[in-house]
């Protein structure tokens, strides 16, 4: 996060993990909710696998969120 609010200058950093993993959905969420992210919603047909689409949840962090949990 650092780097990419310090460094990088973003606005707002967003990760997404596939429906049903549910392991990469508690490491995103812990990390998320860390550093005053949200849960934006599921993202349908969003990859497509095996000739098959699937849909992605995504998170978002945004800059504010960042400086107000690590003041």
């Amino acid at each position: 996060m650092e780097l990419a609010f310090d460094r990088l200058g973003l606005d707002v950093v967003a990760v997404e993990h596939r429906a049903g993993n549910e392991k990469s959905r508690r490491a995103i969420e812990k990390y998320v909710d860390e550093f005053g992210g949200t849960y934006e919603g599921m993202v349908r047909n969003r990859a497509v696998k095996a000739g098959e689409a699937r849909d992605r949840h995504r998170h978002t962090v945004r800059r504010e969120g960042y400086r107000e949990a690590t003041a």
